[in-house]
C-alpha cells in the first residue's frame, strides 16, 4: 500500500470512529446526559476508591479541573452522585455513585456498543482493544 492510499485509509478508518461513538451517544430513548456527564458517571463506577476525585476525572477525560469540577457538580445535583470526605485526606473529596447514579448507569447509552463488541470473535475483541489502547496512548502523548 503506497503512502496516499494508506494516508486514505488511516481517514476512513478515523472517520468511521468518529461515526460509530455518534452513533452510540445517541442511542439513548429518554434525555440523556451530556457526553461528560456520562464520561463522568462511568469514570467513578470503575475508578478506586483513592481516584474517584475531580482532578483524577480531569486528567482521564483530558479536560481542565474547573470543567471537571462542574461535570461533577452537575452529576451531584442530580443526585447521581454523591461526594464524601476522603479516607486517606480529610481536605480532599471523593465522590462515590448513589443508587440513582447506578441506576443511570444500567441506562448508558454505551451498553448497545459494549454487547456489538462482545459478539466479536474473542480474538477480534482483543485486537480491537489493543489498538484503541495503542491509540489512546499516542493521542494521549501528542497532547
Amino acid at each position: 500500500m503506497d503512502e496516499t492510499t494508506a494516508a486514505a485509509a488511516a481517514q476512513r478508518t478515523a472517520e468511521m470512529l468518529v461515526h460509530v461513538g455518534r452513533i452510540a451517544r445517541c442511542e439513548a430513548q429518554t434525555p440523556s446526559l451530556t457526553p461528560a456527564q456520562w464520561a463522568a458517571l462511568r469514570f467513578f463506577a470503575h475508578a478506586n476508591r483513592m481516584s474517584r476525585t475531580p482532578s483524577a476525572f480531569a486528567r482521564f477525560h483530558a479536560t481542565t479541573r474547573g470543567t471537571a469540577s462542574q461535570t461533577v457538580k452537575s452529576l451531584e445535583t442530580a443526585g447521581y452522585v454523591e461526594r464524601r470526605r476522603a479516607d486517606a485526606d480529610g481536605r480532599s473529596v471523593v465522590f462515590d455513585l448513589t443508587s440513582a447514579g447506578w441506576a443511570r448507569l444500567a441506562a448508558d447509552p454505551l451498553n448497545h456498543l459494549s454487547a456489538a463488541i462482545a459478539a466479536l470473535p474473542a480474538a477480534q475483541q482483543d485486537t480491537l482493544a489493543e489498538s484503541l489502547q495503542q491509540l489512546a496512548t499516542a493521542l494521549a502523548r501528542d497532547r
